[in-house]
C-alpha cells in the first residue's frame, strides 16, 4: 500500500475572503442566475432589488448583502469552536492499495463516511458512489451518511446534490422518517 502525503498550509486572509465576497456580489449583480421556473420568476419580479431579463435573474448587491448578514449559524453545534467541512461532489478517490485515482464506489462512501464521522467532520457525504445509477447515487449519499454518521449530510453545511424533484422528494421523505434535517441549496 502506498502512502498518501498531504499538508494544510495557512488559509485565506480576511482581505482575501472579503475580495471573494465582493466578486461574488458582482457576479450575482452583473451576470445573475438562470431561472426557468415561471412561478419563481413571477415571485421574484415583485421584489425590490431584483431585475429579470428573460429568464436571467440579477440581484442588487445591497439585497444579497442584507440577506447574507441576516443569516445566523448556531455555534452551539460547534463545541470546540470549529468544524472541518468536507464532501459534496467528489467522484474519485485514491485507491489505498494501488495509489491510483479511481471512481468512488458505494463501499468507499460507507468507509469514508465512518472515517469522517470519527474525526467529527460535518457537511455533505464524503464521495459520490459512481457504481450506482445517477439518481440512486444522490439518494445513497444521504442514506449511507445518516446510517453511519451523526453529523454528515445534514445541517447548514450539507450541499449534497439533488438533481431532480423526484430525488429531492425522496430524500425529503427519508429525512422525515429518520428525523434528520433537509435543505436545498441555491
Amino acid at each position: 500500500m502506498s502512502k498518501v502525503n498531504y499538508n494544510i498550509k495557512e488559509g485565506l486572509s480576511e482581505k482575501q475572503i472579503r475580495q471573494m465576497y465582493e466578486r461574488a456580489l458582482e457576479i450575482i449583480e452583473e451576470i445573475g442566475l438562470e431561472v426557468s421556473h415561471k412561478g419563481i420568476l413571477q415571485t421574484l419580479s415583485q421584489e425590490d432589488g431584483v431585475k429579470i431579463e428573460k429568464s436571467r435573474v440579477k440581484f442588487d448587491s445591497w439585497l444579497v448583502d442584507k440577506y447574507v448578514m441576516s443569516q445566523s449559524y448556531p455555534m452551539n453545534e460547534f463545541s470546540n469552536g470549529y468544524k472541518i467541512v468536507s464532501g459534496a461532489y467528489e467522484q474519485n478517490v485514491i485507491d489505498l492499495d494501488t495509489g491510483k485515482i479511481r471512481e468512488a464506489t458505494l463501499k468507499d462512501l460507507v468507509e469514508l463516511t465512518k472515517l469522517a464521522d470519527s474525526y467529527g467532520m460535518v457537511g455533505s457525504a464524503p464521495v459520490r458512489p459512481m457504481d450506482l445509477p445517477g439518481p440512486l447515487q444522490e439518494i445513497a449519499m444521504y442514506k449511507v451518511s445518516w446510517e453511519n454518521s451523526s453529523q454528515k449530510a445534514q445541517g447548514i453545511f450539507d450541499a449534497n446534490p439533488k438533481s431532480s424533484l423526484e430525488v429531492a422528494n425522496y430524500v425529503y421523505e427519508m429525512s422525515k422518517v429518520v428525523n434528520k434535517s433537509f435543505s436545498i441549496g441555491i
